[in-house]
């Protein structure tokens, strides 16, 4: 049975990308294209981004912090991932991000309190609440709460700079 800690992750992690999903509805693939600005990402590179460097990545990460001993998770903020995915259909990256993210909930849900209460070494997490060593819980609540929630303002301000 799943713990609550793990439940209430899972849960959000839903919640995030119900709102990415639902912000992409009635969007053409050419308009998911479009860069609100320059400089700014477009929907599809904000999809691409959050698909990771491949459709596991996030996954696997996570999955790192219970099959090895305090992994150093290095992260390198800013990166697209959108070359090699250019051609990818809105509806592509939408099923690839949901997919993950999803395993991501499944994945949670089948860990016990001392799994959940792993650390890993984050050292982009430094400035963070959680400091650079968090837990499982504490590393998906950050992704959850800051990384897919400034994705959704991303997308909306997109959205808006483009008339959609």
């Amino acid at each position: 049975m799943p713990t609550a800690a793990a439940t209430s992750i899972a849960d959000k992690l839903h919640e995030r990308v119900t709102a990415i999903v639902e912000s992409t509805k009635g969007l053409s693939d050419a308009q998911t294209q479009q860069r609100p600005a320059e400089g700014e990402w477009s929907i599809a590179e904000n999809l691409s981004h959050l698909c990771g460097e491949d459709a596991r990545a996030f996954l696997t990460t996570v999955k790192r912090f219970i099959d090895e001993d305090v992994p150093t998770i290095d992260i390198t903020p800013g990166i697209s991932f959108f070359e090699s995915r250019a051609d990818a259909s809105l509806a592509d990256l939408v099923d690839s991000f949901r997919a993950q993210y999803e395993a991501i909930g499944s994945y949670l849900t089948a860990l016990d309190a001392s799994q959940l209460n792993r650390t890993g070494h984050v050292p982009l997490f430094k400035e963070t609440p959680f400091g650079d060593y968090p837990t499982v819980e504490q590393f998906v609540t950050v992704i959850s709460d800051f990384h897919l929630n400034g994705h959704v303002a991303q997308i909306a301000s997109a959205k808006a700079a483009i008339g959609a």
